[in-house]
C-alpha cells in the first residue's frame, strides 16, 4: 500500500471509529475488610516494563530511537506486523507498546488489542509532507500521562514557528481556555517532533514519567504560518499489555 493511499483509508477508517475505553470494577468494601482480618505483606517491587516500539516506515526513525531506547522495534508495514505486535503485548504481564503509525493502521490496531489492555495516551498528527515546518498534535491523555502535550509544545517552540498541540482527557470537550502563544527559544537544539514525542511517550510506557497533577485542556500554538505540501496523517499511541 502506497503512502497516500494509507492516507486516504486512515482518513475514512478514522472519520467513522471511536476511541474505545475500558473500566475497571473492584469492591473497595470487601479489600477493606480482607486488610482488616490479616496483615498485608509488603509490596512486591513492580518489574520493568518489556517496552516494543511498533512504528509505520514512513515516520522518522528518531520517533523509534527515542520511544525504545535501544529496545526492540517493529514496522508497521502491513496486517501481519499488526496481529503480531498485538499478540505480542497481550503474551506477558508487564508489556508496553509504543506506537507512531498510519491512521488507517491505528483504527485497525485497536480493534485488534487484548480485552485486557490498557491505552496510556492516543494521539493524532497531521504533518506537512514537506517535514517538519508545521505539524498540528492532537493528545488524548490518561492519569498516567498527563502533561505530555505541554511539554511537547514546550519543545517545538524552540524548533519551529508553525504548529499547535492540544491535550485533553478522554471524553473531555475541546479546551475553553482559548490558545497559549509559546515564543521561540533560540537554545532548544532542534530535533524534530517525532524524536520529542518519542521521548515522551517512551517514559510514559517504562514509568519514569512524571504526570501533571491534574488535568488541564489546552491548546498551545507557535508564531508562523502554515508552509505548503500535502499533509501526512499519523497516530501515536503507548498501550500497557
Amino acid at each position: 500500500m502506497t503512502i497516500s493511499r494509507r492516507i486516504l483509508l486512515g482518513g475514512a477508517l478514522y472519520g467513522s471509529a471511536a476511541l474505545a475505553g475500558s473500566a475497571l470494577a473492584g469492591s473497595a468494601l470487601a479489600e477493606a475488610a480482607r486488610a482488616a482480618a490479616s496483615p498485608s505483606p509488603a509490596p512486591s517491587p513492580r518489574p520493568p516494563a518489556d517496552v516494543l516500539v511498533l512504528v509505520d516506515p514512513a515516520a522518522a526513525p528518531s520517533f523509534a530511537a527515542a520511544a525504545g531506547r535501544g529496545g526492540p522495534v517493529m514496522l508497521a508495514d502491513g496486517l501481519p506486523s499488526l496481529v503480531a505486535a498485538a499478540a505480542w503485548l497481550g503474551a506477558e504481564p508487564h508489556r508496553r507498546l509504543v506506537g507512531l503509525v498510519s491512521e488507517a493502521h491505528g483504527v485497525l490496531f485497536r480493534q485488534m488489542l487484548p480485552g485486557a489492555a490498557a491505552w496510556l495516551a492516543l494521539g493524532h498528527h497531521r504533518v506537512g509532507g514537506t517535514g517538519d515546518h508545521h505539524s498540528r498534535h492532537r493528545l488524548t491523555v490518561l492519569p498516567a500521562s498527563r502533561g505530555i502535550g505541554r511539554h511537547l509544545a514546550a519543545a517545538l517552540a524552540g524548533e519551529v514557528a508553525d504548529f499547535s498541540v492540544t491535550e485533553a482527557g478522554i471524553g473531555a470537550p475541546d479546551s475553553t481556555a482559548g490558545i497559549t502563544a509559546l515564543t521561540p527559544a533560540a537554545s532548544v537544539r532542534p530535533i524534530g517532533w517525532p524524536a520529542r514525542l518519542g521521548d515522551l511517550l517512551g517514559r510514559v510506557a517504562d514509568g519514569s514519567w512524571q504526570p501533571d497533577p491534574i488535568a488541564s485542556p489546552r491548546t498551545y500554538a507557535g508564531r508562523g504560518s502554515r508552509g505548503p505540501g500535502r499533509d501526512v496523517a499519523l497516530a501515536s499511541l503507548v498501550v500497557a499489555g
